[in-house]
């Protein structure tokens, strides 16, 4: 995976994390309770950085495929050009 990827997925859960915390540690609510929804966010931004890190691989291969095929396409037609000559 390319470094640009990684680094917006670490920007994005670090994001995601940041806003989930301020969030929370803003609204007037008990201790006890405070922790439960840290904890319930903390499990909804890991969830949500490994989905998007899944996409991100899905789609890293299905371009990697791509680009193999298109590669193979033209090393066959500049085997055919040469041929031809």
């Amino acid at each position: 995976m390319k470094e640009y990827h990684k680094s917006f997925i670490r920007g994005a859960v670090a994001g995601s994390i940041a806003g989930s915390l301020a969030a929370l540690l803003f609204a007037p609510k008990s201790g006890r309770d405070l922790r439960q929804d840290i904890k319930d966010q903390a499990r909804l931004v890991s969830d949500r950085g490994q989905e998007l890190a899944g996409k991100i691989t899905d789609a890293s291969i299905e371009y990697t495929d791509k680009i193999k095929d298109t590669a193979s396409a033209v090393i066959h037609e500049i085997g055919q050009f040469r041929k031809k000559k």
